[in-house]
Parts: structure tokens; sequence; C-alpha cells
């Protein structure tokens, strides 16, 4: 054979070592390179050292690891906090992970009850009413904004929010505006309008106060 003829040949890939970790196995190339395999894929494969690796297999092993790698991050991050299924994908894509491995991970989170909006959302909102209350509005834009749909968003709060909960939330806010240096009824009633309360709730909490303020004095 001519030596311009076996140059243009491509170079074989084989396995050259496989190595047993605590949730998958790792399979190491001769070309340097080493990838994360699933129990499944690795028993699908059925790898054994010195095994000649395709380029479809190369592939295939280059996707498994992808999505290993990027399923390791996310379950770091829901350990960390509860996430939206648009945060998740917002911070995984930050991360440099492909779209697609990333679709196939949420997909998969979702189906082990590791992702879940709903709960998202609940756990949201009562965090939310306890440290920062508001109205409706702005619990529903608030969750929105978070990738939530607006279903689930307003089903939460719908779920969460009963009358009396909005009512302490607006004593809480009203507490909070009326302490503020050069505070008047007229900003008391903009801070209490501007986190979501209705009317309705503003004029009674307002009220409420005045009337409380009264018998102190007397």
């Amino acid at each position: 054979m001519r030596e311009e003829d076996s140059s243009s040949q491509s170079v074989n890939i084989y396995i050259t070592g496989i190595h047993s970790r605590e949730a998958f196995t790792e399979v190491s190339i001769s070309t340097g390179a080493s990838f994360f395999v699933s129990d499944a894929d690795y028993l699908a494969f059925s790898f054994h050292k010195g095994d000649e690796i395709s380029p479809q297999v190369l592939e295939q092993l280059e996707k498994g690891h992808a999505l290993i790698l990027c399923q390791r991050k996310a379950l770091d991050l829901l350990a960390l906090a509860e996430h939206s299924r648009f945060m998740l994908r917002t911070k995984l894509r930050q991360r440099g992970f492909e779209p697609g491995t990333v679709e196939d991970v949420l997909t998969r989170l979702a189906e082990k009850n590791y992702l879940d909006d709903r709960r998202f959302s609940r756990l949201w909102i009562s965090s939310r009413l306890r440290r920062n209350p508001a109205g409706r509005s702005v619990l529903v834009a608030g969750l929105r904004g978070k990738g939530v749909s607006a279903q689930d968003a307003e089903e939460a709060v719908s779920e969460l929010l009963s009358e009396d909960a909005l009512l302490e939330g607006a004593r809480k806010v009203y507490a909070k505006a009326v302490r503020k240096k050069n505070s008047t009824m007229e900003k008391v009633e903009a801070a209490l309008l501007k986190k979501g309360y209705p009317l309705s709730v503003i004029r009674a909490i307002c009220k409420e106060g005045l009337d409380g303020q009264e018998t102190e004095e007397n």
C-alpha cells in the first residue's frame, strides 16, 4: 500500500479502560477521552476492554455523557432549592448544556417528580406570604415571571391566598409603611396598591389602622 493511501485511512478507536463508579460506568477510549455511561447503556452496548468503537457508538457515548453531566448538575441545583421548569432550563443552558440535552433531562426529572411547577408554585407563594406578602395580581405576576403557566399560577394563588392570608399580609405591609420616615396615609395606600391589594382591602386595613391609633391615643 502506498504511504499516501495509508495516511488517508481513519484511525480505529477502541476501549482502553472500563471503571465502575457509584451510579454509572466510566469508559476510556484510545483517543484519551472518557465518558460516563449509564447502567442501561452499558448493558445495551455490552462493552469490553479492547472493543472497537464505531462512529455511531461514539456519538451515543457523547450524548449519554452529556445527559449524565446535565442531570447531575440539575439535581445539584434542585438540592439547593425548588425550581420551576423554566428556571432550571435557564440555569442549565447558562452552564453550556445543549437545548436538546436540557429538554431530555427536564422531561426525565418531571417524570420522576423531581421537577413540578405546581409544587414549586405552592412553595414559592408560601415563602412569599411569610417574607414579603402581596395581593393576588402581584403573586400571579411573580410566578409568571418564573415561567409558570397562567393556569398553574392562578390555581396556586387561589389555593393558598385565603381571605385571612390576604388581610394578614396587608396588615404587615401597612405596619411597615406607617413606620417609614415622613409617612402619610397617601404613601401607605400607594404601598398597599403597589403590592397588588384591591381597594376594598386597602380601605379596610387603613381604617383598621386609624381606628387602632385613635384608641391608643385615647
